[in-house]
Protein backbone atom coordinates (compact mmCIF):
# COMPACT_ATOMS: atom_id res chain seq x y z
CA UNK A 1 0.00 0.00 0.00
CA UNK A 2 1.41 3.36 -1.03
CA UNK A 3 0.96 6.39 1.23
CA UNK A 4 -1.43 9.10 0.09
CA UNK A 5 0.60 12.25 -0.58
CA UNK A 6 -0.68 15.68 0.51
CA UNK A 7 1.07 17.93 -1.98
CA UNK A 8 1.51 21.70 -1.77
CA UNK A 9 1.33 23.57 -5.06
CA UNK A 10 2.26 27.19 -5.89
CA UNK A 11 0.12 30.07 -4.63
CA UNK A 12 0.89 32.17 -7.68
CA UNK A 13 4.43 31.67 -8.94
CA UNK A 14 4.84 28.47 -10.94
CA UNK A 15 8.55 28.37 -10.11
CA UNK A 16 7.66 27.60 -6.47
CA UNK A 17 6.71 24.00 -7.26
CA UNK A 18 9.24 21.68 -5.64
CA UNK A 19 11.14 18.90 -7.40
CA UNK A 20 9.67 16.38 -5.00
CA UNK A 21 6.12 17.59 -5.72
CA UNK A 22 6.81 17.22 -9.44
CA UNK A 23 8.08 13.68 -8.94
CA UNK A 24 5.11 12.65 -6.79
CA UNK A 25 2.64 14.09 -9.31
CA UNK A 26 4.35 12.31 -12.21
CA UNK A 27 4.07 8.99 -10.37
CA UNK A 28 0.44 9.46 -9.35
CA UNK A 29 -2.31 7.18 -10.65
CA UNK A 30 -4.96 9.64 -9.51
CA UNK A 31 -4.95 13.21 -8.21
CA UNK A 32 -7.73 14.34 -5.88
CA UNK A 33 -8.32 17.97 -6.76
CA UNK A 34 -10.45 20.75 -5.30
CA UNK A 35 -11.12 21.95 -8.86
CA UNK A 36 -10.14 19.48 -11.57
CA UNK A 37 -10.05 22.18 -14.25
CA UNK A 38 -7.62 24.39 -12.33
CA UNK A 39 -5.44 21.45 -11.36
CA UNK A 40 -5.53 20.15 -14.93
CA UNK A 41 -4.31 23.54 -16.15
CA UNK A 42 -1.51 23.54 -13.58
CA UNK A 43 -0.41 20.04 -14.56
CA UNK A 44 -0.42 21.10 -18.21
CA UNK A 45 1.84 24.07 -17.46
CA UNK A 46 4.18 21.70 -15.61
CA UNK A 47 4.15 19.20 -18.48
CA UNK A 48 2.78 16.43 -16.26
CA UNK A 49 0.22 13.86 -17.39
CA UNK A 50 -1.86 12.16 -14.71
CA UNK A 51 -4.10 9.22 -15.70
CA UNK A 52 -7.06 10.55 -13.71
CA UNK A 53 -8.23 13.69 -11.90
CA UNK A 54 -10.96 13.15 -9.31
CA UNK A 55 -12.98 16.01 -7.81
CA UNK A 56 -12.60 16.06 -4.05
CA UNK A 57 -14.12 18.56 -1.61
CA UNK A 58 -15.23 18.24 1.98
CA UNK A 59 -18.82 18.47 0.74
CA UNK A 60 -18.54 15.28 -1.34
CA UNK A 61 -16.30 13.39 1.10
CA UNK A 62 -18.89 10.81 2.19
CA UNK A 63 -19.63 9.89 -1.42
CA UNK A 64 -16.04 9.86 -2.68
CA UNK A 65 -14.16 8.34 0.26
CA UNK A 66 -15.12 4.66 -0.28
CA UNK A 67 -13.76 4.81 -3.84
CA UNK A 68 -10.61 6.57 -2.65
CA UNK A 69 -10.02 3.91 0.00
CA UNK A 70 -10.56 1.12 -2.52
CA UNK A 71 -8.03 2.66 -4.89
CA UNK A 72 -5.40 2.97 -2.17
CA UNK A 73 -5.97 -0.57 -0.95
CA UNK A 74 -5.63 -1.88 -4.51
CA UNK A 75 -2.16 -0.35 -4.77
CA UNK A 76 -2.79 2.91 -6.59
CA UNK A 77 -0.73 6.04 -5.85
CA UNK A 78 -3.04 8.88 -4.83
CA UNK A 79 -2.23 12.55 -4.38
CA UNK A 80 -4.31 15.29 -2.75
CA UNK A 81 -3.92 18.91 -3.92
CA UNK A 82 -5.90 22.12 -3.47
CA UNK A 83 -6.32 24.93 -5.97
CA UNK A 84 -3.27 26.68 -4.52
CA UNK A 85 -0.95 26.32 -1.57
CA UNK A 86 -1.22 23.59 1.02
CA UNK A 87 -4.30 21.34 1.35
CA UNK A 88 -6.19 20.94 4.65
CA UNK A 89 -5.43 24.49 5.91
CA UNK A 90 -8.74 26.25 5.15
CA UNK A 91 -8.89 23.98 2.11
CA UNK A 92 -10.33 20.50 1.56
CA UNK A 93 -8.49 17.54 3.04
CA UNK A 94 -8.97 17.25 6.80
CA UNK A 95 -11.80 14.71 6.56
CA UNK A 96 -9.85 12.71 4.01
CA UNK A 97 -6.67 12.59 6.08
CA UNK A 98 -8.58 11.75 9.25
CA UNK A 99 -10.50 8.87 7.71
CA UNK A 100 -7.49 7.48 5.86
CA UNK A 101 -5.54 7.39 9.12
CA UNK A 102 -8.49 5.72 10.85
CA UNK A 103 -8.38 3.02 8.13
CA UNK A 104 -4.66 2.47 8.66
CA UNK A 105 -3.61 4.18 5.43
CA UNK A 106 -0.30 6.07 5.65
CA UNK A 107 -0.41 9.77 4.72
CA UNK A 108 2.71 11.77 3.88
CA UNK A 109 3.20 15.53 3.39
CA UNK A 110 4.98 17.03 0.40
CA UNK A 111 5.57 20.56 1.71
CA UNK A 112 5.75 23.73 -0.30
CA UNK A 113 3.99 27.06 -0.74
CA UNK A 114 1.59 28.32 1.90
CA UNK A 115 -0.22 31.67 1.91
CA UNK A 116 -0.42 31.46 5.71
CA UNK A 117 3.33 31.14 6.27
CA UNK A 118 4.26 33.44 3.40
CA UNK A 119 2.20 36.25 4.89
CA UNK A 120 3.53 35.65 8.39
CA UNK A 121 7.19 35.87 7.39
CA UNK A 122 6.79 39.18 5.53
CA UNK A 123 4.37 40.77 8.01
CA UNK A 124 7.14 42.19 10.23
CA UNK A 125 4.98 41.11 13.18
CA UNK A 126 6.03 38.68 15.94
CA UNK A 127 6.10 35.14 14.46
CA UNK A 128 7.21 33.13 17.48
CA UNK A 129 3.69 32.37 18.76
CA UNK A 130 0.79 32.58 16.33
CA UNK A 131 -2.77 31.33 15.94
CA UNK A 132 -4.30 30.49 12.54
CA UNK A 133 -8.00 31.34 12.44
CA UNK A 134 -8.93 30.42 8.87
CA UNK A 135 -11.53 32.64 7.20
CA UNK A 136 -12.93 35.51 9.27
CA UNK A 137 -16.49 34.58 10.34
CA UNK A 138 -19.21 36.59 8.61
CA UNK A 139 -21.39 37.36 11.62
CA UNK A 140 -21.99 36.87 15.31
CA UNK A 141 -19.79 36.99 18.38
CA UNK A 142 -17.55 34.26 16.95
CA UNK A 143 -15.97 36.95 14.75
CA UNK A 144 -14.04 38.25 17.72
CA UNK A 145 -13.83 35.32 20.13
CA UNK A 146 -10.72 33.85 18.52
CA UNK A 147 -9.09 37.26 18.02
CA UNK A 148 -9.75 38.13 21.65
CA UNK A 149 -8.15 34.82 22.64
CA UNK A 150 -5.06 35.60 20.53
CA UNK A 151 -4.83 39.02 22.18
CA UNK A 152 -5.20 37.59 25.69
CA UNK A 153 -2.62 34.87 24.98
CA UNK A 154 -0.23 37.44 23.45
CA UNK A 155 -0.22 35.59 20.15
CA UNK A 156 -0.15 36.88 16.60
CA UNK A 157 -3.30 35.96 14.67
CA UNK A 158 -3.44 35.01 10.98
CA UNK A 159 -6.71 34.84 9.07
CA UNK A 160 -8.07 34.89 5.53
CA UNK A 161 -10.58 37.31 4.03
CA UNK A 162 -12.30 37.69 0.68
CA UNK A 163 -11.87 40.80 -1.48
CA UNK A 164 -15.51 41.85 -1.17
CA UNK A 165 -15.35 41.84 2.63
CA UNK A 166 -11.91 43.26 3.40
CA UNK A 167 -13.17 46.85 3.88
CA UNK A 168 -15.97 45.78 6.22
CA UNK A 169 -13.61 43.58 8.23
CA UNK A 170 -11.11 46.43 8.67
CA UNK A 171 -13.90 48.68 9.92
CA UNK A 172 -14.95 46.03 12.43
CA UNK A 173 -11.34 45.66 13.62
CA UNK A 174 -11.00 49.44 13.91
CA UNK A 175 -14.18 49.68 16.00
CA UNK A 176 -13.20 46.80 18.29
CA UNK A 177 -9.45 47.24 18.72
CA UNK A 178 -8.57 50.72 17.45
CA UNK A 179 -4.84 51.43 17.57
CA UNK A 180 -4.16 48.53 19.94
CA UNK A 181 -3.72 46.17 16.99
CA UNK A 182 -1.09 46.26 14.26
CA UNK A 183 -1.94 44.61 10.97
CA UNK A 184 -0.28 43.37 7.82
CA UNK A 185 -2.57 42.92 4.83
CA UNK A 186 -1.16 40.61 2.17
CA UNK A 187 -2.50 39.64 -1.25
CA UNK A 188 -1.20 38.25 -4.52
CA UNK A 189 1.85 36.90 -2.67
CA UNK A 190 4.56 35.59 -5.04
CA UNK A 191 2.67 37.11 -8.01
CA UNK A 192 3.48 40.12 -10.18
CA UNK A 193 1.25 42.48 -8.19
CA UNK A 194 2.24 41.26 -4.72
CA UNK A 195 0.96 43.68 -2.09
CA UNK A 196 1.80 43.97 1.61
CA UNK A 197 0.30 46.85 3.61
CA UNK A 198 1.13 47.49 7.25
CA UNK A 199 -0.48 49.70 9.90
CA UNK A 200 -3.51 50.10 12.14
CA UNK A 201 -7.00 49.29 10.81
CA UNK A 202 -7.76 52.99 10.18
CA UNK A 203 -4.46 53.51 8.38
CA UNK A 204 -5.10 50.50 6.17
CA UNK A 205 -8.63 51.63 5.35
CA UNK A 206 -7.09 54.82 4.01
CA UNK A 207 -4.43 52.87 2.11
CA UNK A 208 -7.04 50.67 0.43
CA UNK A 209 -8.61 53.73 -1.18
CA UNK A 210 -5.73 53.69 -3.70
CA UNK A 211 -5.19 49.91 -3.90
CA UNK A 212 -7.26 47.33 -5.74
CA UNK A 213 -8.91 44.93 -3.30
CA UNK A 214 -9.15 42.20 -5.95
CA UNK A 215 -7.62 38.92 -4.80
CA UNK A 216 -7.77 36.88 -1.61
CA UNK A 217 -6.32 38.60 1.45
CA UNK A 218 -4.29 37.29 4.37
CA UNK A 219 -4.55 39.38 7.53
CA UNK A 220 -1.81 39.16 10.16
CA UNK A 221 -2.70 40.83 13.47
CA UNK A 222 -0.52 41.59 16.49
CA UNK A 223 -1.91 43.17 19.63
CA UNK A 224 -0.05 45.80 21.58
CA UNK A 225 0.16 44.96 25.26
Amino acid sequence: MHPVSVVSVPIGNLADITERAMQVLREADCVLAEDTRRTGKLLGLLGIHVPELLSYRDQNHARVFPAVLQRVQSGQRLVLVSDSGTPVLSDPGFLLVRDLVDEGVPVTPVPGASALLSALVVSALPPDRFMFLGFFPKKGNERFQALDSARDLKMTAVLYESPNRIDKTLKLLADRYGETVELALCKELTKLHETVLRGTPDQLLSALETVSTKGEWVIVASFRQ
